[in-house]
């Protein structure tokens, strides 16, 4: 806690952020963007 949306994409990856894992996109996890910017991927 305390910290922009990039610094716990970063820390939690996918628990932080389990949204990203729903969108399929593993590149968000790698990279560490936050799960508000809308995946490059989209299926």
């Amino acid at each position: 806690m305390g910290g922009t949306d990039k610094e716990q994409g970063r820390q939690g990856g996918k628990e932080a952020h389990p949204r990203s894992l729903v969108a399929g996109s593993d590149g968000n996890l790698k990279t560490g963007f936050p799960a508000r910017t809308p995946t490059p991927s989209k299926p």
